[in-house]
């Protein structure tokens, strides 16, 4: 394009500047326009495009199109006009840089930034295309970030010429950028449409994670046919963290045939988030931000905070108890506030409009419970993630370091090609079980070789046989006591029994016989989070946090395996954070870490499972938020994680387990023992399939408290040292208890069934808040109110933030006719869990035990609201 110069110049209301950059088609100026007084940014059509009526034409046509949308995230334009043979467009001055000129100073950006980035341009695409308008030239340089991070889309509809530096922009019929045009509009096809757009998004989001483009050419002609003719580079070819899964939605974004790809924008980076675990929420805010001083510089600030100080715990409310993490059991959770985990219909129906809740104080009040499903679990041990670590890291590093190493019993070359066979078999996938049968055959010529007692080991131990993988464990290190990865595989199997001080020293152990290995710190790390997170211990989280940085330095440099176990390590430690602090920015860095190992191991089963209980969680957590659109999408994430684990290992029976809590949180709780029955075919041990078995049998209606009962005594029978299976039991038989008739000789037995267990949990850990929880409801229910005040408060002590120990005091005060003290106590359960419309229904109680009626309602009305339909009753019993 020649050289135009209008600085200085005044064109209509406009004064030129400066000039802000040309391309091939106008040259941006900045400018002042004088009525009214602003700052605008001036897009001029050069003189000798002027004299061509087709561009004519074609400016203010598209300019005209792009005046009409009015979107947060689109330049608004103020004028469009002609004067002395110029046409011109006057627009918005964005005081920023284009994303074009970011990337180039960068060269790659956090997958969370590309995404709270691109949020923001999909929201500008889609309503674009709602009003039947298409860029057709989206790229990098048409994007513009303001000081504040806030992201404008420019240039609707207009095509490039030949620019100048590195641009590969070509003037004619086909119009747009030839490094970002989609197939069809390379070939100048008719049906340029809003799958074009999104085809440009994709490449740009290609390059904002990689620094790259998908295609490599050297002219305008070659970059157009390699997209015709070409497969794109693998994003992980360029840069290999990328998750698998994020790598698919880019590669989707680039499908060749327009109807292949995303059917939006937003659904591609809707798509792109869940990929990379961060949810379905947008990340994106819904106004732009007030523009900054002069002079402030760009952040381009990443999403994610920092991590918190260690030993620092900020207040998390803890409400509905969520499904055990990655595999792991949960710890038990605590039944919400006000209502035992199950509920049964009061025994005695109201007479004549008064409620049996106005009982005498020191009387305990009949219940107002229904037969509604308990309570989603929420909290989990994560077990399942050690599985998904040290054993996925025995994989390698008996595959490689050991493979068709001699025999340490003096090296026959038979013991040798048995081994070899072996190895062979245990490197194939769905062979676990020849290449136990393999193993077997090598102990039988040599029954001390540490390799096969440790690999039969491990995969007992990935398939959760736990016990079984602590025999053969123990049989490696009895051969060699030096054998790292036999203790790190034992630690894993004896934490996953519950055995948490023998489990710590086998982990010891490991790190102590070869300190520069990654094993023994991973599994020291998951195993301290997780009692961290059972003891509410701040200072042990923080001892895990930095194993978890130890396992990744040492990690750092060798195999892809090694390096994937430690990222797995690091996600489950991430996860334990959030749960101990409820710092959001966890689950996005836990999200990271998990798709990482899946990125560099994608073939291990146990590592799409792991992935499947993140997501699982998170969609429980949606719906306890009552967001049911994402928690599903969550959840299809989480099943099509168990999914590729079974495909992974058809003999990886966890993966059931992981499908029936996933049905479970989806209200299919018939669907849920099914799966959970699938799992304990394959593998009887599996207690994390008894434990969700039992939580979905009390979801039955009736429940079926016996049939629960039972599965979580079989639970306890494999794994007795686990203090949650206990004080699981114990919750059973209190919400059994509560749909017995109030009184009665066998709901007094049930209590006290009931107290045993959690008596039975505090022996194997004297601070398990769940089971101290517990053991006070089970005490104020037979009666004993100031021990139950007692253990209620010892586990405050512990842990403050507990909405079920809250209202268990109050319930105590209820009955102790303390109704001052009760409405303390309920409404601090209140403040933890605001949405449990039990805690409103017995602070409307005891306001009417204080006589004040008007506040009693409103506690009702607000109950109701949360959902309680014995608080409609009281308000109806009131008049309103």
């Amino acid at each position: 394009m020649p050289e135009i110069n209008l600085i200085g110049r005044t064109i209509g209301r406009f004064e030129i500047l400066s000039e802000l950059g040309r391309g091939g088609m106008a040259v941006v100026y900045k400018a002042r326009q004088t009525s009214p007084n602003r700052i605008v940014a001036l897009k001029v059509l050069p003189p000798e495009l002027s004299l061509d009526r087709t561009y004519i034409a074609r400016f203010r046509q598209e300019a005209d199109s792009a005046a009409a949308l009015e979107h947060p995230n689109i330049v608004p334009i103020y004028v469009v006009d002609e004067t002395e043979g110029l046409h011109y467009i006057a627009m918005k001055f964005i005081d920023g840089r284009t994303l074009k000129e970011v990337i180039q100073e960068r060269g790659t950006l956090p997958l969370d930034e590309t995404i709270r980035l691109m949020e923001q341009v999909a929201s500008a695409l889609d309503y674009a295309h709602s009003r039947g308008v298409i860029h057709r030239d989206i790229k990098p340089s048409n994007m513009m970030l303001d000081r504040s991070g806030w992201v404008y889309l420019t240039d609707f509809g207009l095509a490039r010429g030949t620019g100048g530096g590195s641009g590969l922009t070509v003037t004619g019929t086909v119009m747009g950028t030839p490094e970002y045009m989609s197939p069809e509009q390379a070939q100048g096809l008719p049906n340029v449409g809003p799958p074009t757009d999104i085809y440009a998004l994709g490449v740009v989001i290609y390059e904002m994670l990689t620094g790259h483009m998908p295609f490599k050419a050297d002219t305008p002609l070659a970059m157009l046919v390699a997209r015709l003719q070409q497969a794109p580079i693998p994003p992980r070819d360029v840069r290999s963290d990328l998750p698998l899964p994020v790598e698919d939605v880019i590669m989707r974004a680039l499908a060749r045939k327009p109807e292949a790809r995303y059917q939006s924008a937003g659904e591609l980076v809707a798509a792109l988030r869940q990929a990379a675990g961060l949810g379905t929420g947008s990340m994106r805010s819904a106004t732009p931000p007030l523009s900054p001083p002069v002079g402030t510089p760009l952040p381009y600030v990443r999403t994610m905070p920092t991590s918190p100080p260690a030993g620092t715990v900020a207040p998390r409310p803890q409400t509905l108890p969520v499904s055990p993490a990655y595999g792991a059991p949960a710890q038990p959770p605590s039944p919400p506030s006000g209502v035992p985990t199950i509920h049964a219909a009061p025994s005695e129906s109201p007479a004549s409009g008064v409620p049996t809740m106005n009982v005498p104080p020191g009387t305990l009040p009949p219940q107002q419970y229904t037969t509604q499903a308990p309570a989603k679990p929420k909290k989990g041990g994560g077990m399942g993630l050690i599985i998904g670590g040290i054993a996925a890291l025995l994989l390698l590093a008996i595959g490689g370091v050991f493979l068709l190493r001699p025999s340490d019993s003096g090296g026959s070359a038979q013991v040798d090609a048995a081994l070899t066979q072996a190895n062979e078999l245990f490197n194939q996938r769905g062979a676990f079980d020849q290449a136990i049968e393999a193993y077997q055959q090598v102990l039988n010529l040599d029954a001390t070789n540490v390799d096969a007692h440790t690999r039969i080991a491990l995969i007992y131990q990935m398939r959760s046989r736990y016990t079984d993988a602590e025999e053969s464990a123990r049989a490696a290190i009895a051969a060699d006591s030096r054998a790292v990865l036999a203790h790190a595989v034992l630690a894993e199997s004896l934490h996953s029994q519950g055995r948490y001080n023998e489990a710590l020293d086998a982990a010891d152990e490991a790190v102590a016989v070869d300190p520069d290995h990654p094993a023994g710190y991973a599994s020291r790390a998951v195993i301290k989070a997780a009692r961290a997170l059972d003891d509410a211990d701040a200072a042990m989280l923080s001892e895990a946090v930095d194993d978890a940085e130890m396992a990744l330095d040492k990690a750092a440099g060798r195999e892809n395996l090694l390096q994937a176990l430690a990222h797995n390590a690091r996600g489950v430690v991430y996860w334990y954070q959030y749960q101990f602090s409820n710092d959001q920015s966890m689950v996005a860095r836990g999200g990271d870490e998990f798709n990482r190992a899946i990125g560099l191991q994608g073939q291990i089963a146990v590592f799409h499972s792991n992935l499947g209980y993140f997501y699982n969680d998170q969609g429980a957590n949606a719906l306890q938020r009552g967001n049911r659109q994402d928690a599903v999408a969550l959840l299809d994430l989480a099943r099509q994680q168990f999914e590729r684990a079974q495909e992974t290992d058809p003999a990886y029976g966890h993966a059931h387990a992981g499908l029936g809590w996933n049905l479970y949180y989806l209200d299919d709780y018939a669907g849920a023992v099914a799966e959970f029955d699938k799992a304990l075919s394959i593998n009887p041990q599996d207690t994390d399939a008894h434990l969700g078995k039992s939580y979905a049998l009390l979801a039955f209606s009736p429940p079926d408290y016996d049939g629960a009962i039972a599965t979580l005594e079989q639970a306890i029978a494999i794994t007795p040292y686990r203090p949650d299976l206990f004080a699981r039991l114990g919750w059973t038989h209190m919400s059994k208890g509560f749909s017995l008739p109030s009184g009665s000789s066998e709901q007094t037995s049930t209590y006290q069934r009931a107290e045993d267990r959690f008596r039975e949990a505090l022996d194997r850990n004297d601070r398990f808040v769940s089971a101290l929880t517990g053991l006070g409801w089970a005490q104020s229910a037979l009666g004993q109110y100031e021990q139950a005040l007692d253990t209620l408060q010892q586990s405050l002590a512990i842990k403050d933030d507990q909405a079920d120990a809250h209202f268990g005091v109050g319930w105590t005060y209820y009955n102790q006719g303390r109704f001052n003290d009760a409405e303390v106590s309920f409404r601090r359960a209140i403040e933890i869990a605001p949405n449990d419309g039990g805690n409103y229904y017995w602070l409307g109680l005891t306001l009417e035990q204080l006589g004040r009626v008007e506040e009693a309602k409103q506690a009702y009305r607000t109950a109701v609201e949360k959902g309680s339909r014995f608080a409609q009753q009281e308000l109806d019993r009131l008049g309103g």
